[in-house]
């Protein structure tokens, strides 16, 4: 038991979290016939082209490799090997993206209490106003939210199987968005930076 439903609003959030994660779980069926369609009519692209395609300012080469080896394990058939490799990823472009746009994403160290790294979903609460709403939420449910999918608590902590090419194909959607999403951050600061 994760969470029990006394209040009204306490089932508000219930049922909104259940509603978000069928229409995650939903599109994810799509996304698999999708990336399989595409897989089928062109074959597999080479590695070399997908970690150049995966590059940015805030997605280094060696995020980019593990990213691409990702999703060339997906088309490959290990879902399990897929998604152990992209959602660590995931997580280090979000704090990449949160440093960037001056989110504190490590706590340092007061007198005798450890520094350390903030969790992933106070990173997540802090992205609220700075990108679209809609796409947050998403990933607050797909990867964090106790009440929702929440693959990057279940992989990390080794409580997640059998892996299903459905969540696997979520996390290389969040993948595509999260690229999406770092290219028009570093847009926007090139764009500031010519009106000065």
């Amino acid at each position: 038991l994760i969470f029990e439903a006394g209040e009204a609003r306490d089932h508000d959030r219930l049922e909104g979290s259940r509603d978000e994660l069928v229409r995650i779980q939903l599109w994810g069926a799509f996304a698999v016939e999708i990336v399989d369609t595409i897989h089928e009519s062109y074959g597999v692209p080479g590695r070399s082209d997908l970690v150049a395609f995966f590059v940015t300012d805030l997605i280094d080469a060696s995020i980019a490799g593990r990213l691409a080896d990702g999703l060339l394990r997906f088309l490959d058939g290990d879902d399990d090997g897929a998604l152990h490799v992209v959602i660590p990823q995931l997580e280090a472009v979000i704090r990449n993206a949160c440093a960037r746009l001056g989110i504190v994403v490590i706590k340092t160290p007061q007198g005798e209490r450890p520094g350390g790294v903030r969790q992933l979903g106070a990173l997540l609460a802090d992205l609220s106003g700075r990108m679209d709403e809609g796409w947050r939420r998403y990933l607050v449910n797909a990867l964090n939210a106790s009440l929702g999918l929440n693959l990057r608590d279940h992989v990390s902590h080794g409580l997640y199987g059998p892996v299903s090419r459905v969540d696997v194909a979520i996390a290389l959607h969040i993948a595509l968005h999260l690229w999406l999403w770092v290219r028009s951050i570093e847009v926007g600061e090139h764009e500031s930076d010519s009106s000065t």
